[in-house]
């Protein structure tokens, strides 16, 4: 497994490809953003397992916070994940885990995170997974995976981020959410074979795709949704737009990096995956103006007419799952 070098309060690591360079959503959730950086510090290929993005749904008041599910993890790379009790302090937890070889996955204040600097940290509250895989209990160092990279905290941070402050002690504040990566058991297998499991699960998750298309029901939402924005402060819009519009085009693209995974991979019935890699890119982009033309309706109190992009978002969804669908026979015999 690859090493950040500690170097100064906060670290980037090499961040996987992903996470660098300019793309349309740079970065996806909290929660899929750590597994893509450990997959990678794990030297595994996370693009692998992109196929959960095509499970998005409309929830009615936003788009499915969307996470990879644990027993894809263990087909694919052998990895085991199991939730955390948290019947010690967080940090003796975390150092008994990472002694063993283990990433904890746990909820924190991005208050304490600085790698959130001009944005949350030690500005705003706000909940968000990250994933520690190295801690220093003598010298309040911990290292940890989130958003774009790996970093490390210290001082104030440590004691912020793993609950050390006087009112933090449970009782009164309840102990976060947190989960156990073992990656003792990790696969290491051909190219061949990484691409036949993911070809199997991606049929899988294209069968799981909703019934029903979601981004019709967001469009038959989306007016009530502006009304609303119109006399909200842009800081509501971004917590709307997290939920919504970035949330369905960060995973959209998502699913275009998954497809166009198989695409170089040989995957026969390679028209039909092409119809859909071009739907997904679609969407994505679509996601992506629309964000930026509802932020400026936004900011000027002018709502606009968003009918023919809510349009397209639906259209080219049913393309995607139909042209997925032609191609169920050709994964399940990959």
């Amino acid at each position: 497994m690859s090493e950040a070098v500690a170097a100064g309060p906060v670290v980037h690591s090499p961040s996987h490809p992903l996470h660098a360079g300019a793309r349309l959503w740079p970065e996806t959730n909290c929660y899929a953003d750590v597994w893509i950086e450990l997959l990678h510090w794990a030297e595994l290929d996370p693009v692998a397992s992109f196929f959960y993005a095509l499970g998005m749904d409309w929830e009615g008041d936003q788009f499915t916070f969307f996470k990879p599910p644990h027993e894809d993890l263990r087909t694919l790379y052998g990895i085991e994940v199991q939730e955390l009790a948290l019947w010690k302090p967080l940090e003796v937890h975390v150092e008994e885990q990472c002694a063993l070889g283990r990433v904890v996955l746990v909820e924190a204040d991005s208050f304490w995170l600085p790698d959130t600097a001009g944005t949350t940290y030690r500005e705003g509250r706000t909940k968000s997974t990250i994933g520690a895989w190295r801690i220093d209990r003598p010298s309040r160092q911990l290292w940890y995976f989130h958003g774009a990279g790996s970093y490390r905290l210290e001082g104030d941070d440590y004691d912020g981020a793993l609950m050390r402050r006087a009112d933090q002690q449970v009782p009164p504040v309840m102990a976060p959410y947190a989960e156990i990566v073992k990656l003792g058991g990790v696969e290491r297998v051909s190219g061949s074979e990484q691409a036949r499991r993911a070809r199997h699960l991606l049929a899988k998750h294209v069968r799981r795709m909703p019934k029903a298309n979601p981004f019709a029901a967001y469009a038959a939402a989306f007016d009530g949704h502006q009304a609303w924005l119109m006399s909200e402060s842009m800081e509501r819009f971004h917590q709307y737009a997290f939920v919504t519009v970035r949330q369905a085009g960060a995973c959209w693209l998502m699913v275009a990096d998954h497809l166009a995974w198989h695409a170089d991979r040989g995957l026969d019935g390679l028209d039909g995956l092409e119809g859909a890699l071009g739907s997904a890119r679609t969407i994505t982009e679509t996601c992506k103006s629309l964000q930026m033309a509802l932020a400026r309706a936004t900011h000027r109190r002018r709502p606009m007419d968003a009918s023919a992009s809510l349009a397209t978002l639906a259209r080219e969804w049913t393309r995607c799952r139909d042209a997925l669908a032609a191609l169920l026979p050709t994964l399940e015999r990959a």
